[in-house]
């Protein structure tokens, strides 16, 4: 039998507040090597609070972060970056102003190794290449999609060890979104793991290996990917189907 997938990212416990606002109430999450994991859940269930969590963008109140096997709780979001988590934000936060090239070397900026930063933006050329054509153009004229690409291309600049999307789908025309996914698991095909947030329940089921429901704070459903898809609750509440 082969042995597990060795354990990327563990959230175990966490209780994180917004003043006095309990935003997530004591969710327990894992990302293992080599997979896609989505969290689907409703506008305000929690999902973008548990990457901020992640990212030491807000620290949880109580529960632990760990990261191979570091605890990350309390770090601060450039260590984190550092020591290889990477995200796509929502609504993409890309430097308008800036061309394509600029918005991509941004995500690079921790790194020194100069060469494979050479790499990093060949790779993301290879992946995306639209963008490759595009490379010279301000990032706020590109379209929608081609703007999530970038801000994919970005957060892949860091060369994560794990890769955090935000609503990657949201506001794209079908056929982007089509693409976006492809690309996202093409991305983890290479070997790097990602954890999903997506409004899309549908396409993140589609795509993922797991997959966690979050309704107000906490997580009211585990399974993988494929068993979530065909659970009727699911079916009824995320999926539109009667």
């Amino acid at each position: 039998m082969s042995s597990p997938a060795k354990l990327i990212l563990e959230l175990k416990d966490v209780h994180t507040f917004y003043g006095s606002i309990e935003a997530l109430k004591g969710i327990s999450i894992e990302v293992h090597e080599g997979e896609i994991v989505t969290l689907i859940g409703a506008n305000g269930a929690g999902k973008s609070t548990t990457l901020r969590s992640i990212n030491g963008l807000n620290h949880p109140r109580q529960g632990t972060i760990h990261f191979e096997g570091k605890d990350i709780t309390d770090e601060a979001p450039h260590n984190v970056v550092k020591m290889g988590i990477s995200q796509s934000p929502e609504g993409r936060r890309l430097f308008p102003r800036m061309s394509v090239i600029e918005n991509l070397q941004m995500g690079a900026f921790q790194r020194a190794d100069r060469s494979g930063v050479k790499d990093g933006m060949d790779r993301v050329f290879s992946l995306f290449p639209r963008l490759a054509e595009r490379k010279n153009q301000k990032a706020g004229t590109l379209s929608g999609g081609e703007q999530q690409m970038c801000a994919i291309g970005r957060a892949l600049m860091a060369e994560p060890k794990l890769l955090m999307l935000d609503e990657p789908s949201m506001g794209l025309a079908p056929i982007f979104v089509e693409k976006i996914f492809e690309i996202v698991r093409e991305i983890n095909d290479q070997g790097t793991p990602i954890l999903l947030v997506e409004q899309n329940a549908l396409m993140a089921l589609h795509t993922a290996n797991r997959g966690y429901v979050m309704e107000t704070g906490n997580i009211v459903l585990a399974d993988d990917a494929k068993a979530l898809s065909e659970n009727e609750q699911v079916k009824k509440t995320y999926l539109g189907v009667d």
